[in-house]
């Protein structure tokens, strides 16, 4: 959770993964209680209640509480992945998952009889129920029936002593702006800023033609896309070698590794491996927690005031582990899934990622924070994505979408217009700079939202095709939305670059909210069943 007070420009950030317990096996899918972690949330909730709420903690769990008691109308997203996990898991017992697909029967969805509760009991003494070894505390009853298990998970301590860490944020600066977010073991704050900040970079060492952006030109447009994708890839393998910064059996390793890929001269030379004619041969494998399935999902609210928050949750897979703690109705994470298993003999990469005692796996989600300070009262939003890896690289392009390609658009559309396109665009529409003229050759400091009195059109931004590198093999294969404009595909290819059309819905998504100077602004993916609202 990272927390934003607009007033005096800070950022509060609360790190609430869930590490694994003193007593473990390795991780094994086949096992579900050998994936399940001390879990963190409802502390690290509770923690930043404790310094920022505004309601009583009790006033929280109203809606939660109404809906264990009454049942719910599921979600269609969430009823999407309750049938993908049963197709994938046909002769496992699940039962969130089999209670969610008794809903159409019964009109809704009824959760356990016993999560109402555990609800109230969380309302009444805040996080000390989930915590605690009290008799009939959730603590208690989750370590008795893991202890039952056979496989020795984890001791009282381990739940009683978990600790919500506030680490400081790592930040880097793009086309103006100031991105901020996680540190490791939240790697998806490490990637993002490194790719982000090294396509700045590179812009700085060999500058594009934003004239020539701006008029779609493809061959530029089809060049700063070229960049990104190749700055993917190195992030990417670049980030396997981090480890939980928090951990004191491996904090200076884990630092050290970390400060690695933002030193200066580190990142000189990773942007001049990339080529503006050919694509990158990469050797180095790719972590394979960075293509989990986690069960992500994030939250973004700000208000009229003072703070903006972004959320980012995960069970670790797909619901979790599929098990509930007897008595309380709560679902099991599967937190452990993230640790890489047994590496291969004399094999250094990702060794900073292996299954401990109290540390916290990379998990590769983050929040966001964009801000400026370069103008009045400023840019500053929050930005949250869901989809693991695949959210992030989604929430990259919509900050370049927004940071350099919608310079001339309004902050709020027309009803019944179509957003202006350059990066990706579908219909020829322009966004020009307000002092861009035709053929020109401008850089991007000619005209910037960060200085200017121009405003960024996340929602606009958000709503453009994407495309996604694939790391799941060492060919890097592309994958893009069906509107994707082909022109811009044909330039790729040129280059090198193995392009597929996604098949079916999209995985990642992203949606914002914050301020345009003194205006509200919030955004949201239209790809899914996400909604905004404001109060």
């Amino acid at each position: 959770m990272l927390v934003r007070d607009r007033n005096n420009e800070s950022s509060r950030l609360f790190e609430f993964l869930c590490p694994a317990p003193s007593k473990f096996s390795l991780p094994d899918q086949n096992r579900p209680e050998s994936l399940v972690a001390v879990p963190g949330v409802v502390k690290g909730l509770h923690e930043a209640h404790k310094l920022f709420g505004k309601l009583q903690w009790s006033a929280l769990f109203e809606g939660a509480l109404k809906a264990a008691k009454d049942g719910f109308k599921p979600d269609t997203a969430l009823l999407n992945s309750v049938n993908v996990v049963k197709q994938a898991n046909r002769s496992v017992p699940q039962p969130l998952v089999d209670g969610l697909l008794t809903w159409e029967r019964l009109g809704r969805y009824q959760p356990p009889v016993e999560l109402e509760k555990t609800l109230q009991s969380l309302s009444s003494t805040g996080s000390e129920y989930f915590y605690s070894q009290a008799n009939n505390s959730f603590g208690s009853r989750l370590l008795s029936f893991l202890s039952s298990s056979g496989q020795g998970w984890g001791e009282a301590a381990d739940i009683q002593n978990y600790t919500v860490n506030q680490p400081t944020p790592i930040k880097v600066g793009f086309a103006g702006f100031t991105l901020e977010s996680f540190p490791a073991p939240l790697v998806g704050g490490a990637y993002l800023l490194q790719l982000l900040g090294n396509l700045d970079l590179k812009d700085t060492l060999a500058p594009l033609n934003y004239g020539a952006l701006w008029e779609n030109n493809p061959r530029e447009t089809g060049t700063l896309l070229h960049r990104f994708i190749e700055l993917s890839k190195l992030s990417a393998v670049a980030v396997g070698s981090l480890g939980d910064t928090s951990d004191p059996k491996i904090r200076d390793s884990a630092i050290s590794a970390q400060n690695s890929l933002f030193d200066p001269d580190a990142r000189k030379r990773t942007v001049n491996l990339v080529s503006d004619s050919a694509t990158l041969p990469i050797n180095a494998s790719v972590p394979s927690f960075l293509n989990l399935s986690l069960g992500d999902t994030s939250i973004v609210v700000t208000d009229s005031s003072r703070f903006t928050v972004v959320i980012s949750l995960y069970l670790g897979s797909l619901f979790g582990n599929g098990q509930i703690v007897p008595g309380t109705g709560v679902h099991l994470n599967s937190g452990l899934s993230p640790f890489l298993g047994p590496l291969p003999p004399g094999s250094t990469t990702g060794t900073l990622n292996l299954i401990s005692s109290g540390r916290r796996p990379l998990v590769p989600i983050a929040p966001l924070y964009l801000s400026t300070t370069g103008r009045k009262c400023g840019i500053r939003t929050g930005i949250a994505s869901s989809g693991g890896l695949w959210g992030v690289q989604d929430a990259a392009q919509t900050v370049i979408n927004a940071a350099l390609f919608l310079h001339a658009a309004t902050c709020t559309l027309p009803s019944g217009s179509k957003p202006p396109l350059a990066l990706v665009e579908t219909d020829g529409a322009r966004s020009r700079g307000a002092s861009a003229d035709k053929g020109n050759e401008l850089n991007r400091s000619s005209y910037n939202p960060a200085s200017t009195r121009g405003c960024i059109n996340l929602q606009a931004a958000t709503g453009f095709p994407r495309l996604h590198s694939d790391l799941k093999n060492i060919s890097y294969a592309i994958y893009t939305e069906q509107t994707y404009n082909q022109t811009l595909l044909s330039r790729l290819q040129e280059l090198g670059h193995i392009i597929h059309f996604w098949p079916s819905d999209w995985p990642g998504r992203v949606s914002a909210a914050g301020w345009n100077g003194y205006e509200l602004m919030t955004s949201y993916d239209k790809r899914g069943s996400w909604s905004s609202a404001v109060y």
